[in-house]
């Protein structure tokens, strides 16, 4: 895959990073707006998996054709 495109900036000082990847389950559902409450959410929450599946698909051409209907 593909890394997210980033920018580092020389700080002039020797630095280190330590990365933390987190994936929600497949099914989770999350809010479009974490800091309202759900009844004042303005779009519907998406669910994680469908909306990952679909988004590796329109991304990158070795998904295209990729059954998003497992």
């Amino acid at each position: 895959m593909k890394a997210t495109m980033h920018r580092v900036l020389d700080i002039g000082k020797p630095r280190y990073s330590s990365p933390f990847f987190m994936e929600p389950r497949y099914d989770a559902v999350i809010p479009s707006n974490m800091l309202v409450p759900e009844d004042e959410q303005v779009e519907p929450p998406i669910t994680y998996g469908p909306w990952i599946m679909k988004t590796l698909v329109e991304k990158y051409v070795e998904w295209q054709g990729f059954d998003n209907e497992l």
